[in-house]
């Protein structure tokens, strides 16, 4: 992992030069998502995802994660207020580049979304998801 997150600062800081740093890792995990959805797959899959609520699409992102690899797990839990905590175990250095992948993930299936990081342990972090009040 150290590699891959070697990799994702040169490209966020070398790439993103006028942004703060923090702002260009978000950016690479907004781009990945963009960079799917141009993809035959990725562009039928949004549609699809459109049609979930915002529980049932977190759960398939979720599993599509544990799919991609043996190491990843994300759990989601609803707080009082409304609000989601998303917790992964493994973000490697760079909690915003998940940042980034969960918002732009999140408002690509068509839901408005704040998400903000929240403690961190280790390699695990967890996300606070917010939601516009409706009116």
């Amino acid at each position: 992992m150290r590699v891959l997150d070697d990799a994702i600062e040169v490209i966020a800081v070398h790439g993103m030069p006028e942004l703060a740093k923090s702002d260009a890792l978000r950016r690479v995990g907004e781009l990945q998502v963009e960079s799917f959805k141009q993809t035959l797959i990725g562009a039928a899959t949004f549609q699809f995802l459109k049609l979930l609520s915002l529980q049932r699409f977190l759960g398939r992102m979720t599993s599509s994660w544990r799919q991609a690899n043996n190491f990843v797990e994300a759990t989601i839990t609803p707080q009082q207020d409304g609000s989601l905590k998303v917790r992964v175990n493994d973000v490697g250095r760079f909690p915003e580049v998940i940042q980034g992948v969960l918002s732009a993930a999140i408002k690509a299936a068509g839901h408005k979304v704040t998400v903000s990081i929240g403690a961190r342990d280790g390699l695990a972090c967890e996300y606070e998801l917010r939601f516009p009040a409706s009116t």
